[in-house]
Order: C-alpha cells, then sequence, then structure tokens
C-alpha cells in the first residue's frame, strides 16, 4: 500500500494503524458536520493534527469550517492540505485526496469570487 520496502515491517505496521485510526476519526469529524456540529468537528481535527501530519486532517478541517460559513478559513486549510508532501503512512498523497482538495478550493474559490 505505497510504503518503502526499506522500512522495517514493525514501522509499516504501526503506521497502517495510524492510518486506519485517523480514518476513525475523521469519520467521527464528517459525521459530526453531517449533523450540524461544526464544533466537534473542529475539536476532532485539531485532536487529529496534534498527533499526526497527513492532508485529511486539514480537508476534513476545511469542511468543518464551509459548514460554519467561514468560507475563507476552508480555502485555507485545502491548500494547507495541497502542500503537504507525506502523509500519516509515510507516503505521498493520494490523487483521490489531492483532487479532493483541489476541487474544494476552487469551489470556494468560485463562491468568494476569486
Amino acid at each position: 500500500r505505497g510504503f518503502s520496502p526499506l522500512l522495517p515491517l514493525s514501522l509499516v505496521g504501526r503506521m497502517q494503524t495510524e492510518s486506519e485510526e485517523l480514518d476513525k476519526f475523521l469519520g467521527a469529524a464528517r459525521s459530526g458536520i453531517d449533523n450540524g456540529d461544526v464544533e466537534f468537528a473542529l475539536k476532532i481535527c485539531k485532536n487529529a493534527a496534534s498527533f499526526v501530519a497527513d492532508p485529511r486532517i486539514p480537508i476534513t478541517t476545511g469542511l468543518a469550517y464551509k459548514a460554519a460559513g467561514k468560507s475563507v478559513d476552508a480555502m485555507c486549510c485545502y491548500r494547507a492540505s495541497l502542500t503537504m508532501g507525506m502523509g500519516v503512512n509515510g507516503s505521498p498523497p493520494t490523487r483521490q485526496t489531492v483532487d479532493q482538495a483541489s476541487k474544494l478550493l476552487a469551489e470556494c474559490a468560485a463562491e468568494l469570487n476569486l
């Protein structure tokens, strides 16, 4: 799954576990957004960001800011996601992650007529 063959297997296993845990946290944050609890979603994202660096975190944070009506903050998050060179699993962001951040950034810019 995109891991370097030079990494020890114990490290690869830990990175996979961290990635799976992050997926759960971000799923809970998206659920909060979907249910109108933006503050809950932002807390989850901030907590996740304090432990790992992954471009999916600022995307989800941006979705929360967008739901709160803070489009400029959302744009900053989407842009930050595009500048991250590596995710929690130690590999570059997936094409899906990059495409999602680019699309969300373009949509926000269009809404603000930038």
